[in-house]
């Protein structure tokens, strides 16, 4: 079966994105997407939609978990942020599914879906001075979860510290998030919040500012990362924790119609039944016969009964048309 996942800026270019003739697949900063592109002007992009798929390929390859997490809904960018506004999500041929809460007052909320939050951080320079172990003063970071404890658990994680801004080669490791009071997070008297935050290590605490390149660490499995640069006051970030947002397809089988192949038309097949052809979704998965899997694309201008398809596979007459429910 050809499955594949629409994310879309709308709900209205979620509903486009069914109409594969429509749609080209490409890349960009990073993310592979579908370009919703306006039948009567092919060069211009009416939105855009991220999504699985491999560029240059309509429709879309079936793609296992370790694909999906390269494109998957909730996930880091390269440059170790989470992927950004979304809106709407769900599997081709099946109704969209609003993300995040509009009305919520926390912003991270209306983003993204209440159930699967991503991890708000900021890590800021800091100066610290130790006459007792005068080896230990001087420059580094305060890494801290924005939002008061009780919101989110960060459980074993810390913070990789690494020479690179790719976070590749490895240096070293602070302690584990812990709660205490927040350097900078205050509450409505003024007050420091309790947070989760750590220090970084007092054994590389230059005399001068530098760039720090972090990482969140989860055991051995990498975060979010980013770059605290030595001009900088601050670096903010949404990540995502490793691993999170699969969402599975839904559950499926191939059905019967009832209808058969009984004439070929260039690229399009007449069919036995045309009230099959008008039940079919642009975007469902379709088999022709035993083996010929692709993917409806809509009715035929030349006839009810007409189907067109895309990719356009071989069939013969009296092949059996199957859809994926």
């Amino acid at each position: 079966m050809n499955e594949y996942l629409i994310l879309a800026t709308s709900q209205d270019a979620y509903h486009k994105a069914d109409f594969h003739s429509s749609v080209v697949c490409g890349e960009y900063d990073g993310s592979i997407i579908f370009k919703v592109m306006n039948p009567t002007d092919p060069t211009r992009i009416e939105d855009q939609l991220i999504g699985g798929c491999a560029p240059g390929s309509i429709p879309l390859p079936g793609f296992d978990f370790e694909t999906y997490q390269l494109i998957r809904p909730l996930g880091n960018h390269e440059d170790g942020t989470a992927t950004g506004i979304l809106g709407y999500s769900g599997w081709a041929g099946w109704p969209p599914r609003k993300l995040g809460d509009p009305v919520s007052e926390a912003l991270v909320e209306q983003l993204y879906p209440q159930s699967v939050l991503p991890f708000d951080a900021e890590c800021r320079p800091k100066y610290f001075d130790t006459p007792a172990t005068p080896a230990s003063t001087g420059w580094g970071f305060r890494y801290e979860l924005v939002g008061r404890a009780s919101y989110r658990d960060p459980t074993a994680r810390a913070i990789g510290v690494y020479s690179d801004a790719e976070c590749t080669q490895y240096l070293w490791t602070t302690g584990a998030l812990q709660l205490g009071p927040s350097d900078w997070q205050v509450d409505g008297q003024g007050n420091p919040l309790e947070v989760w935050y750590t220090d970084s290590w007092d054994g590389d605490r230059p005399p001068e500012k530098k760039d720090w390149h972090i990482a969140v660490l989860l055991g051995s499995a990498q975060e979010g990362h980013a770059t605290l640069k030595t001009a900088a006051e601050s670096v903010r970030y949404l990540f995502w924790e490793f691993d999170q947002g699969y969402e599975p397809p839904p559950a499926g089988q191939w059905v019967d119609t009832g209808a058969t192949i009984i004439a070929q038309a260039g690229t399009v097949y007449r069919i036995s039944d045309a009230a099959v052809a008008a039940a079919l979704i642009p975007g469902q998965a379709i088999r022709l016969g035993d083996t010929a899997e692709t993917t409806f694309t809509g009715v035929w201008a030349g006839g009810a009964d007409y189907i067109e398809i895309d990719p356009f596979v071989q069939a013969a007459v009296g092949d059996v048309v199957w859809a994926w429910q």
